[in-house]
């Protein structure tokens, strides 16, 4: 049983080996037919089997990125191309690792040594020998990568300041792809292609899945400069390396070196992140977000909003009630936070002091805040509706059923009366608020302010035909 175990495993090893050495074929004649579309799909084909079957020869491999770079750039895909370029660098620029299979007695080549360890822990293998690449084909390609990089950044910087977020997002994708490309990958420039795609509803998607692609691998944005004063010009210039610039000062061409970091970006890129899940409706990935963000920014107030208003939307109530809840419990509320566990109760006829006492905290910290002024009046009022029921009951013309009219129509009024200086700030605020305009006209009807409730409904009709 064991041998056949290992004859079929050989047999399915050397299928998978004719099979990529065949697309390999297929791409390098695609090439030479100048078929530039196939020439891509063979060469995705064959490196998607590099893990099934590690036999190729780095060199190999940098030769099939070479020609889909360069028939995706015939294609006017700079993305593909630079994706391609980007495994070609890897290839020709860092060290590979490679091991003998005595099993099947061909050479295994590895990118990382720790790739190489697994399987040599695992098989009869030979050791394992640490191999550096040389850039043949890199080289050919690198001149005209440093100006498309450059072109592209700054294609993306001008339409960025345009306001062509489309045309921005997609310029800074190919300058981060030609950045991983010249072996300087620099994820800053997909934070950008993210942010801008958020701008538009086209990309809007795209731009979450770049977000959450550089929250899954930590990204914080921190940019480490280098620079120093030229002694020649008494300028401030910058370095690539600090050990570039730590040479010039030693040698006495540059003095006074500065190491800074640029302010982390991490709490800001969250913010978009749970912003993007929020304006996308994937409230179940927003949530996920949400939570770890608050992991590690427990007191950012929007993501906390948005937490709740995601909660809230996707009809999980409970949860939303409880953030809302821990929220004013422990302090940290905001005036949205007070405003909405208010409404909540309110609306589920809820402990009335509690009500009032959350309105009232969301006008203590934001006083401009319409809708709670808006609410808490509504709430003062909502008693009327059993002195009404009363009045109604009471429109004889007996002694007792006067009395019983006039305590009512007196009590309803005190709630109106109460009510009113509420109302009157919220117009203050927003005075061509429909709904406010109408509750404010009865109000003053109400009360007898009869110059009012003519004040008013003159604004209403204006309103109302504009």
């Amino acid at each position: 049983m064991k041998k056949l175990t290992l004859s079929l495993g050989f047999a399915f090893f050397s299928l998978s080996l004719f099979a990529q050495q065949a697309e390999i074929d297929a791409a390098n004649n695609a090439f030479k037919n100048n078929d530039f579309k196939a020439t891509i799909e063979y060469a995705d084909q064959a490196l998607a089997l590099l893990k099934e079957n590690p036999t190729i020869e780095p060199s190999a491999i940098a030769q099939l990125c070479y020609i889909a770079g360069q028939a995706a750039e015939k294609r006017g895909d700079m993305n593909k191309a630079s994706n391609f370029y980007s495994q070609l660098s890897r290839a020709e620029t860092k060290p590979y690792f490679e091991t003998k299979n005595r099993d099947t007695g061909k050479v295994e080549y590895y990118l990382y040594q720790s790739l190489a360890e697994k399987a040599v822990e695992k098989g009869n293998y030979s050791k394992i020998k640490r191999k550096n690449p040389s850039a043949n084909y890199l080289n050919k390609v690198l001149p005209d990568l440093t100006q498309k990089a450059s072109d592209a950044l700054q294609a993306a910087s001008q339409a960025f300041d345009k306001k062509d977020y489309e045309t921005a997002s997609r310029k800074f994708g190919e300058t981060y792809g030609l950045s991983r490309a010249l072996g300087n990958e620099n994820k800053l420039y997909l934070y950008y292609a993210a942010l801008a795609g958020l701008q538009t509803d086209k990309l809007k998607k795209d731009g979450v899945r770049k977000l959450q692609f550089l929250a899954d691998r930590d990204f914080d944005g921190v940019q480490t400069s280098y620079t120093a004063v030229s002694i020649a010009t008494g300028d401030r210039v910058a370095f690539r390396t600090k050990k570039e610039m730590d040479n010039q000062v030693k040698i006495g061409l540059a003095r006074d070196p500065k190491v800074e970091q640029s302010k982390s970006l991490e709490e800001e890129l969250y913010n978009y992140l749970v912003y993007g899940y929020y304006q996308t409706e994937d409230y179940e990935k927003g949530v996920e977000a949400a939570k770890k963000a608050l992991e590690k920014f427990p007191n950012n107030d929007n993501i906390n909003q948005l937490l709740s208003s995601m909660y809230y939307k996707s009809g999980n109530v409970d949860e939303f009630i409880g953030v809302l809840q821990r929220k004013v419990d422990s302090g940290t509320g905001t005036a949205v936070d007070y405003f909405n566990l208010g409404k909540i109760l309110d609306d589920s006829n809820g402990e009335p002091e509690k009500i009032r006492e959350y309105y009232e905290k969301a006008i203590e910290l934001d006083p401009n805040m319409t809708n709670a002024y808006l609410n808490l009046s509504l709430f003062i009022i909502k008693p009327e509706m059993e002195y009404v029921e009363m009045m109604n009951k009471n429109r004889g013309s007996s002694a007792k059923e006067k009395k019983i009219y006039n305590e009512n129509a007196a009590k309803r009024k005190a709630l109106y009366q109460e009510a009113l200086p509420h109302l009157e700030k919220a117009y203050n605020l927003e005075p061509k608020n429909i709904t406010l305009i109408k509750v404010l006209q009865d109000t003053y009807d109400i009360l007898g302010k009869d110059d009012k409730f003519l004040e008013m409904k003159k604004k209403l009709e204006s309103l109302s035909t504009n």
